[in-house]
């Protein structure tokens, strides 16, 4: 892939959007890039088999409510790293990672 250049990045409430310099828009909600973090800790946790889930554990009220960032800063010229409302803060997402997540998402769309 070519050299991946982002001329906007915006928060819409519940999405990350994302226009790229090759004219594709992206939208990837925040959930979307919760479950798909590319650190260390949440790619060890992806290889796990999932986990025997107790229906009448107590869910704590950070799990019920919808992910969202607090914090989205830029690491170099190259990624994001974002903080979010579950206090998952240690990934460092692309511009590769990010356009290959907004690919796998359904609101990819040409300008």
């Amino acid at each position: 892939m070519d050299t991946l250049t982002l001329v906007k990045l915006a928060d819409d409430g519940t999405s990350l959007v994302l226009n790229w310099s090759d004219g594709v828009s992206q939208q990837i909600p925040w959930a979307t890039l919760r479950k798909e973090c590319p650190c260390a800790v949440c790619n060890v946790e992806r290889e796990q088999p999932p986990a025997k889930v107790n229906p009448l554990a107590v869910i704590d009220v950070v799990q019920t409510r919808p992910i969202r960032p607090t914090a989205l800063r830029p690491v170099g010229n190259y990624a994001y790293a974002i903080s979010f409302s579950d206090g998952h803060s240690s990934g460092i997402f692309s511009l590769a990672t990010l356009r290959r997540i907004g690919e796998a998402s359904a609101g990819t769309a040409p300008r």
